[in-house]
């Protein structure tokens, strides 16, 4: 047999026990089923295996922020959302996860640094992010008993 053949086999060997290794979309379909599924953990364990098999992008850092928001890791939620931003391409992105870090400094009561974020997100290139910015603004001032606040943000 040649060592082209041997390969294959071993190859084949190793498909058939299930040792493959799997592949970005399988392991993407996983995490996102994990997540959609309410299995935060699992997401959050499947979004770092697919870091280390596609390596980093901005929208895996950005769906393990997520993971780790819903399963109330806060920290995590935290760094994993600034490497998404400091790995976003464009300005969707990067709104995106401005926005994503708000909601999580938000959920972590910093109100300040929410509001920073949100405020950020008043110069946003589309409308839609630029209305939600508002409403998630005047969210905070309505927390804080300041109706007017609220008021002036959303005229």
């Amino acid at each position: 047999m040649t060592r082209s053949v041997l390969l294959s086999l071993l190859a084949m060997g190793f498909w058939l026990a299930g040792c493959a290794p799997e592949t970005t979309e399988k392991l993407s379909a996983k995490a996102e089923a994990a997540y959609r599924d309410g299995e935060y953990t699992k997401a959050i364990l499947l979004y770092e295996k697919l870091l280390e098999t596609e390596g980093e992008t901005s929208l895996t850092y950005y769906n393990l922020a997520m993971a780790a928001l819903q399963s109330q890791d806060l920290t995590y939620a935290t760094t994993m959302g600034e490497k998404a931003l400091a790995l976003s391409v464009g300005a969707e992105e990067a709104e995106r996860c401005t926005e994503l870090l708000g909601v999580i400094a938000e959920e972590n009561r910093d109100l300040a640094g929410a509001a920073q974020r949100y405020r950020a997100l008043l110069m946003a290139s589309t409308p839609d992010v630029r209305t939600r910015a508002r409403s998630h603004l005047a969210r905070i001032f309505v927390d804080q008993g300041r109706a007017d606040g609220a008021l002036a943000v959303l005229l």
